[in-house]
């Protein structure tokens, strides 16, 4: 849940454009995977969406905490 906006395995990540613009517009292949990555500002964490690039529905959101 973002802005009151839920984000769910299964929608379209046509969903994550207004909530994230920056994010959208810079999604693609990470090695064999579609993604979609948020930073989480001043932190070592992102959240990260995996989806399908011939339907573009979100197929796994991952929360990632890199430990240092």
């Amino acid at each position: 849940m973002y802005d009151n906006v839920e984000l769910r395995v299964g929608d379209s990540i046509s969903k994550i454009a207004p909530l994230f613009p920056e994010a959208y517009y810079n999604r693609g292949q990470i090695e064999t995977n579609h993604m979609i990555r948020l930073n989480i500002a001043g932190s070592v964490a992102y959240i990260s969406f995996r989806y399908d690039p011939i339907d573009e529905k979100i197929t796994e959101i991952r929360f990632i905490q890199v430990l240092t």
